[in-house]
């Protein structure tokens, strides 16, 4: 048992040597400050950048570490500009240099795209001396020239005012109608050259001809709070961030998303599956080194029983406290290969720990030190561009690996998932053709202490898909013009879910989030989709038309066959959506 450990001790050791190689010794000397808040994980500007690092536009740039901030966003947007006014693109000529006399132009897509994106981002590419002239005039000429509901701009910074609106309505042919209705606002901007700042909050009230009982019965799931009456649910949302850039790093403090690693379905590492929570992190770019330090606050929706208290006649109760710890580094190989490691914590019970907020500090190390009690995770991911027009990337999740059994271990808990970007395949311009592929085995994102589960509010930090599961997912879109979309999709899942026995007992296979090893559980060895089979395919097409920015009007169907869940087994469902700056 002792060469075990230790075997396993030599390994993690080797990969935190790598991940301070990566950290330290590739770090070059160039630095800069950047005071801009995150852009939203779901922005339409992330799959712009994909475009182009795919089309070999933005040369080792790398962007698995989400969300860019606005300066990063703009200084992408400046590269594609840069590069579409020259007319050259890259070859394949061993000498790495451009070939000026083969030239490649914005599409007039692209073109569309752009030219939305510079009004949006226009405070930081004016900033860096781009000609982006502000949207002037009355509140309407202002909202369809991309302006705000209110904006000022000056030497001493930005502040801008806007709505948030987003309408949706969902039916299906087993009779079930849903209305969803989210309303907010947001203001954004900077102070000086030090600091940035963000508030956003939405209200939603979701109403339908089916009984709500939970959070599964609300689209999109992640809710952070819900009030439930009868048929009609009510739930909202705030988020905030308060950024000061130094010339050396940047810190934030806020409430957000966070998304680590290459993917469109959800990362491995860290997704938007969960409510956003709070957080404090560091992060640094410098040159092609990216940096971030992250400690989160989050939810264990478990009750602490120490701390409930009868107050004036009522019960007055407590969650269990819980912490996320983690640090990620990003580094631009070469043009073409972009890499990036991460280590992410979990723990509870407990105040914060000083020894996991210490961003050189190696977690898995510290963890041991202060008594092995935690969940640590480890992560690498790679992301390619293989050809020109072709992306391709892979990732790696390590979750508690302890021992060396063989390849069926209990032990052996990790996840993989790999997947394409293939821009304009053919010669068809203006198409994207996505594919991803992820397995997870069972008892990832589970601990033996519920406390450590790999969750935020009961939800998973990762992705979506959860333990012993597998899926396959293939997206093609079409962008007819800069604000005219239509894309076909399809997906196909697998999960293998604890069957429930006749006397009311679980048999834990590994398929359950909530349930780590318990005294008596059968874990010599596992299997993968044991238990009950369960099957989700979907096949669905949508258009999407943005008549002026950041208005979005969707329409879009689906077809969805469950296996194996207790579900109506086939269904139609058509969803018609309107949103106004809503990501």
């Amino acid at each position: 048992m002792k060469d075990e450990k230790g075997r396993v001790a030599v390994l993690f050791c080797i990969l935190h040597f790598a991940f301070c190689i990566l950290h330290f010794t590739l770090w070059p000397v160039v630095a800069h400050g950047d005071p801009t808040v995150g852009v939203a994980l779901n922005h339409p500007v992330y799959r712009l950048i994909d475009r182009f690092e795919a089309k070999g536009w933005l040369r080792g740039w790398g962007n698995g570490t989400r969300p860019m901030s606005r300066m990063e966003v703009a200084r992408a947007l400046r590269q594609i500009l840069d590069r579409a006014a020259k007319g050259e693109r890259p070859t394949a000529a061993a000498s790495g240099q451009i070939d000026s006399t083969k030239r490649e132009r914005l599409t007039s897509a692209e073109s569309g795209q752009i030219g939305r994106l510079k009004v949006e981002f226009g405070p930081e590419l004016r900033a860096m001396g781009v000609e982006v002239p502000p949207a002037s005039g009355s509140l309407f000429r202002r909202l369809g020239a991309g302006g705000h509901l209110g904006a000022w701009e000056g030497a001493e910074g930005y502040v801008s005012i806007d709505a948030l609106l987003r309408q949706q309505f969902i039916a299906s042919d087993d009779g079930a109608r849903t209305s969803l209705t989210q309303v907010g606002g947001f203001v954004e901007g900077t102070a000086g050259r030090l600091v940035g700042f963000r508030v956003r909050h939405w209200e939603a009230r979701q109403q339908g001809n089916r009984a709500i009982r939970s959070h599964a019965d609300i689209i999109g799931g992640r809710v952070e709070f819900l009030e439930v009456k009868g048929k009609l649910g009510d739930f909202r949302e705030a988020t905030g961030q308060v950024v000061v850039g130094t010339p050396w790093f940047d810190v934030a403090m806020g409430k957000d998303f966070e998304s680590w690693g290459p993917s469109f379905t959800g990362s491995l590492f860290l997704s938007d599956n969960a409510p956003s929570f709070p957080f404090v992190k560091l992060r640094a770019r410098y040159g092609r080194v990216k940096f971030v330090h992250l400690m989160g606050f989050l939810r264990s929706g478990l009750l602490d029983t120490a701390r409930t208290r009868e107050d004036n006649g009522h019960l007055r109760t407590f969650e269990r406290r819980k912490y996320l710890s983690a640090h990620r580094v990003e580094v631009g190989i070469t043009s073409r290969i972009t890499i990036g490691a991460q280590e992410i914590l979990i723990y509870g019970d407990r105040g914060v720990e000083f020894a996991y907020a210490i961003p050189a500090s190696f977690l898995f190390a510290t963890q041991t030190f202060l008594g092995d009690k935690d969940n640590t995770a480890l992560g690498l991911d790679v992301d390619f561009r293989l050809v020109r027009n072709l992306k391709v990337y892979g990732a790696l999740f390590l979750d508690d690996l302890s021992k060396f059994q063989g390849p069926n271990a209990f032990s052996n808990k990790f996840a993989v998932q790999a997947g394409f970007l293939w821009v304009d395949p053919g010669g068809l311009r203006d198409t994207e053709v996505r594919g991803e592929f992820v397995r997870v085995e069972p008892w990832v994102y589970t601990h033996l202490f519920n406390i450590n589960r790999y969750q935020h509010d009961e939800m998973l930090l990762g992705h979506p898909l959860g333990p012993n599961s597998d899926g396959i997912y293939g997206e093609v879109l079409h962008r007819f013009t800069g604000a005219l979309s239509f894309t076909l999709s399809a997906s196909r899942e697998r999960h293998g879910s604890n069957p429930v026995l006749m006397d009311g007992t679980v048999m834990n296979v590994g398929g359950d989030p909530d349930l780590g090893q318990r005294p008596g559980d059968d874990v010599r060895t596992k299997q993968f989709l044991a238990g009950i089979r369960e099957g989700r395919t979907r096949f669905g097409c949508k258009a999407t038309f943005e008549p002026v920015l950041d208005l979005f009007l969707e329409a879009g169907y689906r077809r969805l066959i469950f296996q194996g869940s207790g579900l109506n087994p086939k269904r139609h469902e058509w969803t018609a959506t309107m949103s106004y700056n809503f990501y």
